[in-house]
């Protein structure tokens, strides 16, 4: 049981994110796929920054659920 607060930042900056989210991406690349390289990342948007309440972030949750957004298209684009 920790007695403090403890913060964990899996990354120091947005663009050290962006890059391990595309490095990710072509570890994870699916079959080409138009409709899903259209569709998914709308919907990992959606679902991100509305369902599991990314807004309640301010300019965080929207920038997180667009990078997440954009790995999903990358994933489905390579």
């Amino acid at each position: 049981k920790l007695n403090n607060h403890m913060t964990h930042l899996a990354y120091d900056n947005v663009d050290e994110f962006i890059a391990k989210q595309k490095l990710y991406s072509e570890l994870s690349q699916k079959k080409k796929n138009i409709f899903k390289a259209l569709m998914s990342p709308c919907w990992t948007f959606v679902k991100l920054y509305f369902f599991k309440r990314g807004f309640m972030d301010g300019w965080h949750g929207f920038v997180i659920a667009k990078i997440y957004a954009q790995y999903t298209f990358w994933k489905y684009i390579k």
